[in-house]
């Protein structure tokens, strides 16, 4: 999803991160040294969706058939980002923290 604060990313094919800068806060993780981070394996996304319907606020599949997501979500969004690549059919969706 573009909005002014995360714009989207253009003239790439497939799943596309949505930058937030370093400065900007992401919603706090319960421990401050842990951060989520998504990656999503364009060979492998078919744009089902499914990860959208699920975190909505992290995944956004455009109507030119990309999907843009967050790639440091906030904490809060942990267990949702989590099921969403539980539930990707392709399996295209990769969660790790640091």
């Amino acid at each position: 999803m573009s909005t002014p604060d995360r714009p989207a990313q253009q003239g790439q094919t497939g799943a596309v991160p949505i930058t937030t800068p370093a400065d900007q806060p992401t919603g706090g993780p319960a421990h401050p040294s842990t951060k989520l981070l998504v990656s999503v394996h364009n060979g492998h996304c078919h744009q089902y969706g499914i990860c959208q319907q699920e975190a909505p606020e992290v995944f956004h599949l455009r109507s030119d058939t990309r999907l843009n997501y967050d790639r440091t979500p906030p904490a809060e969004q942990s267990s949702r980002v989590r099921q969403a690549a539980r539930l990707c059919p392709m399996q295209a969706i990769t969660v790790a923290t640091r």
